[in-house]
């Protein structure tokens, strides 16, 4: 039996999240002979410029195995998060396309959407799915419980799944032989206005913490940045080491408002997928390890060999993570020091 499969893409600024490719990846997981219509909506605040939503079109194009349609729904309101109506939006949509499988990122935003869906619909909500599997002819989920002690496999017993995807779980690219799936564009104006609460404005956290989930690297502080005063502005002058790059943090230094908790990583905070994470000072509770447990090469700096963390590392210095940063600051001021001196001969 065919299964239609609904995702809700996260959209920023008019640009396509890596999160809305991960829930491609999670379509391709599911096996070849159940995957019906896929439908991919884009929630935006207005009109989206014809460039963009080709580049948008050709990044689906090759993260996906299956044709797709992509619905662009535009509201003004969608200019700020809006869990009601984009609930509203997305339940609409699973009817009209006969969805059995709506699919979003896993955030604080979207489990309230995915929440507000499934009980509209009422169907199964699953968060947090890190796995797809199968028991014959039924879909099972896999997802962490118990920060991250145990792993739970669910199987669903309604027709209908709303289900929300741990960032990164579903990553993989697409080979290129098998790359250039059809992709169709339909605009719509998604008219519908919730007046339960007016938006008063938006206040975000300091500069480099409120962009963890879209970072390509993540150095992140632990108790071990804390023993000296220059800690954890060794940690921040790392971070402008890199591009694109962001700040994080174990819990107890945010609850300590040493960091605010926006840079918090963990499975009380925000679950990340750099391309690189820097865990500087972290032991490795398995709390913190299933906020970054999505990251393709992490690197460790503990003074413990025991520490959890190593487990996890694809690279492990058994250092002091200050003096390793100092170092690590020094060479790199050196190395564009030099770079300068020769621009300027």
């Amino acid at each position: 039996m065919e299964t239609n499969i609904l995702l809700f893409g996260e959209m920023e600024a008019n640009r396509l999240c890596p999160s809305a490719l991960d829930l491609l990846g999670f379509a391709n997981s599911v096996h070849t002979g159940r995957v019906g219509k896929i439908i991919m909506a884009l929630p935006t605040a207005g009109p989206t410029m014809k460039e963009t939503v080709e580049d948008m079109a050709e990044l689906i194009s090759g993260a996906s195995l299956h044709p797709v349609d992509l619905v662009i729904l535009e509201n003004p309101a969608f200019e700020h998060p809006h869990p009601p109506l984009l609930g509203v939006a997305l339940k609409s949509l699973a009817l009209e396309n006969k969805a059995e499988m709506i699919c979003l990122p896993h955030s604080m935003l979207y489990c309230q959407v995915a929440a507000t869906v499934a009980t509209g619909l009422g169907a199964t909500v699953v968060t947090g799915v890190e796995r797809l599997g199968r028991e014959g002819e039924q879909i099972t989920f896999e997802r962490s419980l118990m920060n991250g002690k145990w792993k739970a496999t669910v199987s669903p017993r309604s027709a209908r799944q709303v289900v929300t995807l741990n960032s990164g779980a579903f990553a993989k690219d697409v080979p290129e032989r098998k790359r250039g799936a059809k992709v169709t564009v339909m605009k719509r104006d998604f008219l519908k206005t919730d007046r339960g609460y007016p938006h008063l404005g938006m206040r975000w956290p300091e500069s480099g913490t409120c962009a963890l989930e879209k970072a390509d690297a993540i150095v992140a502080a632990g108790r071990g940045m804390t023993a000296t005063p220059q800690g954890l502005d060794l940690v921040r002058r790392a971070v402008g080491i890199f591009k694109n790059a962001a700040l994080g943090s174990s819990r107890p230094l945010c609850d300590a408002q040493m960091l605010p908790f926006a840079c918090q990583i963990g499975e009380t905070g925000r679950r990340v997928a750099p391309g690189l994470y820097l865990a500087c000072g972290i032991s490795g509770a398995p709390q913190h390890l299933a906020g970054m447990n999505g990251s393709r090469c992490v690197v460790a700096v503990n003074t413990d060999p025991e520490a959890p963390i190593f487990n996890r590392a694809d690279y492990g210095v058994i250092a002091d993570a200050g003096q390793f940063l100092a170092l690590l600051v020094k060479k790199y001021d050196e190395r564009m020091e030099r770079g300068r001196q020769i621009k300027d001969i």
